[in-house]
């Protein structure tokens, strides 16, 4: 069948945030390596280069792409069932945050659909959520998810979720990343596979001696010894105070620094504005900000132990063998993640209220048990890209 060997990478890596930045650089080492022809697109055209992510094209620009030559939409990863074009475009334009302030032009929008428009005709449903049928292509083409997550909001009309479904049912291959995606999926009568995240190999792909060539930090200004400490609006402690006394005295315990760096500077995202504030409340607190995405995963590598907010900072710091802890229950994913593929090691998300029993985890800690899940996953994730270059006639 012709024009299989073409892949069309779709992922949110079109704004600063660290997670989403990964799916393509990673994908991208793969790819390399077996010399496949990819593109990269976002929602918009962008380009992190500076900020160690990959250029993207824009969705309008996968339309004509797809059109002229068919080939593979490959979803990157992330948390993207089932995301709409106005929250994915919520992260990326302030003007757009600020005009949807007002009702009248929510209203003006929904009715008329004008962002949808603007960024690819109203073709597509769900940006990252699209069916075969939708880009309207003489071409052959197929759609793949790579370890995805989120799930169906029931509260949805009947005939919405039927409308999701048809979509995902057009799709060749469906891999999500944990056991909340999955049974989300089986309510609905959609067929997925269990892998985890492929992030997770980023160890493999930027081993430690390869990121020292990699960083912009001055090691100079960073402790022998530290704990990683991250967490974003919407995220962050209600009580700064008491957690910050909580983290100094975890500090003082185990003889630490408490690096406070951020992970995800989106819109909405902001951890640079969360973590200022939290360290004015300790002199054992340190706030770096990173200018790539290499700074970050460094500093997690060598990290005596990740406590936050981000799934990836917390994938991070597994895949170098480092502790993690992931804080705050209302975070879905990140509890689900780790109860799925971790749950001799992590019961879940701590709440900020509870940060002090972090004190007692880490003399527990099995860094045998970690390793073994660690190769289960990094072996499930490359057998998960075998199934899909396979289903795509690559291999």
């Amino acid at each position: 069948m012709k024009n299989r060997g073409i892949i069309h990478f779709l992922a949110a890596a079109d704004r600063v945030n660290y997670g989403d930045l990964l799916f393509p650089i990673v994908f991208n080492e793969i790819a390399n390596k077996n010399n496949y022809d990819v593109y990269y697109y976002g929602l918009v055209k962008s380009d992190f280069r500076h900020f160690g992510g990959l250029p993207t094209e824009s969705y309008k620009m996968l339309h004509k792409n797809i059109k002229k030559l068919g080939g593979t939409i490959i979803i990157g990863g992330g948390d993207v069932f089932f995301a709409n074009w106005e929250t994915l475009y919520s992260y990326i334009n302030p003007l757009f945050v600020k005009l949807m302030k007002y009702r009248f032009l929510r209203k003006v929008n929904a009715k008329l659909k004008i962002i949808d428009t603007i960024l690819h005709k109203k073709n597509v449903m769900l940006p990252l959520t699209p069916g075969v049928f939708e880009f309207n292509t003489p071409k052959s083409l197929q759609v793949v998810y790579n370890g995805v997550g989120g799930t169906f909001n029931e509260n949805n009309t009947l005939d919405y979720n039927k409308k999701i479904v048809e979509r995902l049912h057009s799709s060749n291959h469906i891999s999500v990343r944990d056991n909340r995606t999955l049974n989300s999926l089986k309510k609905f009568k959609v067929n997925a596979v269990l892998t985890p995240d492929s992030a997770i190999i980023m160890s493999d792909v930027f081993p430690k001696a390869v990121l020292e060539n990699k960083i912009t930090i001055d090691k100079e200004n960073i402790p022998k010894n530290y704990f990683f400490l991250q967490f974003g609006h919407n995220k962050a402690p209600n009580n700064f105070k008491e957690t910050a006394q909580k983290i100094e005295v975890l500090a003082k315990n185990h003889n630490v620094k408490i690096i406070l760096c951020p992970i995800g500077l989106a819109l909405k995202h902001e951890d640079d504005k969360e973590l200022m504030k939290m360290e004015k409340y300790s002199s054992h607190f340190q706030f770096v900000m990173p200018k790539n995405i290499f700074d970050i995963m460094w500093l997690i590598a060598n990290s005596k132990a990740y406590m936050g907010t981000s799934l990836h900072g917390a994938l991070t710091a597994q895949s170098y063998h480092v502790p993690f802890f992931s804080l705050n229950k209302k975070i879905k994913k990140a509890d689900s993640y780790f109860k799925t593929w971790c749950p001799e090691i992590s019961k879940g998300c701590i709440d900020f209220e509870d940060i002090d029993c972090i004190d007692d985890a880490l003399g527990r800690w099995s860094y045998k048990k970690n390793n073994t899940y660690l190769d289960e996953q990094k072996e499930l994730v490359y057998k998960n890209f075998e199934v899909i270059f396979s289903k795509i006639g690559l291999i």
